[in-house]
């Protein structure tokens, strides 16, 4: 009885805590294709970082989300995307990334698609 009760508790507690991650970008597609493609998709970014190798681009976006919990009780929630393009000397897209709540980063895959 005791395992059994230590094998639940363990299945509902790594169920509860596991991140909310946003699904693979299709960002791999922009690899060795040119900034400006995607500045005129998106518009302009909001950071642009320079480095020794390039340019770092940042956008972000923030959209009230609706969240369900406990049944059928929904709340709604700011959340957050970030997508970032790393950009070598010539302005070739060398790495992407991507980070934030599933729905708001749908925003960014749409855009490039």
């Amino acid at each position: 009885m005791k395992q059994f009760l230590a094998i639940a508790l363990t299945l509902v507690l790594t169920g509860c805590s596991s991140p909310a991650t946003a699904p693979p970008s299709p960002g791999h597609k922009l690899l060795g294709t040119g900034i400006e493609s995607v500045i005129e998709k998106l518009g302009p970014p909001e950071q642009i970082t320079e480095t020794s190798a390039g340019k770092h681009y940042r956008w972000q976006r923030h959209e009230r989300v609706e969240s369900s919990s406990y049944g059928n009780y929904k709340r709604s929630v700011e959340a957050s995307c970030i997508f970032e393009l790393t950009v070598d000397k010539a302005g070739l897209i060398k790495a992407t990334s991507r980070a934030g709540h599933d729905q708001v980063c749908m925003y960014f895959d749409d855009k490039l698609s």
